[in-house]
């Protein structure tokens, strides 16, 4: 049972930090410009048109952690 609560306040805190990222991305973007904002999370290197690419694997890489945290949970 502890450990749901623990689970929920854990996707409690994702959640505001997502919707807090979304509005300061919101906020930003009419300063900023899409572009320079695409610009921050592409990888560097990479072309301009193909920023996807690195989103996918910075969001598989966080996935990942987060696996290998509740993983580390268990068998603790």
């Amino acid at each position: 049972m502890e450990r749901q609560a623990d689970l929920t306040i854990y996707v409690i805190v994702l959640y505001i930090i997502f919707l807090s990222f979304r509005v300061v991305v919101f906020l930003l973007l009419p300063k900023i410009g899409p572009r320079r904002l695409l610009a921050f999370f592409r990888a560097p290197g990479a072309q301009p048109a193909s920023w996807s690419p690195s989103w996918a694997k910075k969001a598989k890489m966080v996935l990942m952690l987060n696996r290998w945290i509740h993983h580390n949970r268990l068998h603790q």
